[in-house]
């Protein structure tokens, strides 16, 4: 089951990077030809990516691993830059959707290489 939680949540990844970076080089993507809304989903299908990693991680490291503090400390930094956004409050740096789908899309690398990482040296370490 962990093998399918994790090809699903890579592939849910994926995508969503996929749709980002359609978005942001101006191709034409299925939710909307707004930042706001191409924002909106992308962070859905990001929460359903990081709810799948969590619940890998939990299973197969624990909650103290390294894994899953980074992952949480990111995914509660995403949450808030996500709600001030949404809500229309200004966040340095981030003052457009559009900036702030490029944070979102760097945070889901982050995320994806600190799990594929984690997973990499447990499979090394044996």
């Amino acid at each position: 089951m962990t093998i399918i939680m994790s090809v699903l949540s890579t592939v849910i990844g994926a995508l969503n990077l996929s749709m980002i970076f359609a978005h942001l080089s101006g191709r034409s993507v299925p939710f909307g030809a707004s930042d706001r809304s191409v924002y909106i989903a992308a962070m859905v299908l990001a929460l359903v990516m990081c709810s799948l990693g969590i619940q890998i991680t939990l299973k197969t490291y624990g909650p103290k691993s390294l894994g899953m503090v980074l992952g949480a400390l990111c995914g509660i930094m995403l949450l808030v830059v996500s709600v001030s956004v949404l809500a229309g409050k200004s966040v340095p740096v981030l003052v457009s959707h559009r900036n702030a789908l490029v944070f979102l899309g760097v945070f889901i690398l982050i995320k994806w290489t600190v799990a594929v990482s984690q997973t990499a040296v447990n499979l090394i370490r044996g």
